[in-house]
């Protein structure tokens, strides 16, 4: 018997993975990733495979009643990611994987043109393990920073994410990142929100920009994280599951071996210290 490994959309207190027998009708579509409807404590929940076994500890196995979504609505990149979140911050699983998700939305996806952008070159080079580098300069030269190593990233054909407290610098950004781009925002209502975050999930962006939220989109064969104006409160999210986005951006960028940038005028001391150290590397200081 095939058995997949489900987190159901519900806060537990224990480590929030339950078995479930797959329907035979159900095993050709099931992988790890997967949206389903399961039963749940005499309730029919949202639930997110994670994992596939052929045996089981419990007798007398519930099934799934249905698959949702015929593709993953996460990565195995993001399962690991939200198994770190619930480990660290001491949240439940059920909270953080469900991060990764929006509710589904029945409409079509508008195309937007790809065009290039030019930047002047930095030495933010590819590599097999992720680095972390640290500008402390006013947001014009940060920008330029930003704009070579996006441009190096995009003609390796990864994919970048971009952080940013406040949504005034959006035009910004916009204005010199003419890619395939994708904004993230809580403003959103929840059609822009889905059909955004499909978009990421096919592949189709090649620049994601935005809130926090923007973390915790689907993106492919990542190569860059920039989190502007990395100190602001802002990251700090206090509302269950409780994390800040720049220590969840540092353990995606180990994942993934994507390069993490920092942008600030007056850094956090933690980061500040971790460049004295070389654990980041400083590439631009203020006099």
């Amino acid at each position: 018997m095939q058995i997949a490994q489900i987190v159901p959309k519900v806060g537990t207190q224990d480590e929030g993975i339950f078995d479930y027998a797959i329907p035979p009708q159900l095993l050709p579509g099931i992988k790890p990733g997967l949206l389903v409807e399961i039963p749940f404590h005499g309730r029919k929940l949202e639930g997110i495979i994670i994992g596939l076994k052929s045996k089981s500890r419990i007798s007398n196995l519930k099934s799934i009643i249905r698959i949702i979504d015929p593709m993953p609505v996460v990565e195995k990149t993001q399962i690991k990611l939200a198994q770190w979140m619930a480990d660290y911050y001491l949240e439940s699983l059920g909270k953080t994987l469900f991060e990764f998700i929006v509710p589904p939305a029945k409409r079509t996806i508008k195309k937007i043109k790809d065009s290039i952008i030019h930047a002047p070159a930095v030495k933010i080079e590819k590599s097999k393990s992720s680095k972390k580098y640290l500008i402390v300069s006013d947001f014009s030269i940060r920008l330029n920073f930003y704009l070579a190593a996006i441009k190096r990233t995009i003609n390796r054909n990864q994919t970048v994410i971009i952080l940013i407290p406040d949504l005034e610098l959006l035009p910004i950004f916009i204005k010199y990142l003419k890619e395939s781009i994708v904004v993230l925002h809580a403003g959103l209502t929840k059609t822009e929100r889905w059909l955004r975050w499909h978009r990421i999930r096919e592949n189709k962006a090649k620049i994601i920009i935005g809130s926090q939220s923007a973390l915790f989109a689907p993106a492919k064969n990542l190569g860059l994280i920039i989190i502007d104006q990395e100190e602001n409160e802002t990251y700090k999210n206090d509302r269950s599951p409780r994390f800040h986005a720049v220590k969840v951006a540092e353990q995606l960028s180990k994942l993934t071996a994507a390069n993490l940038v920092l942008g600030s005028v007056t850094p956090r001391v933690e980061t500040y210290f971790s460049g004295l150290k070389g654990t980041v590397k400083i590439i631009q200081k203020v006099s």
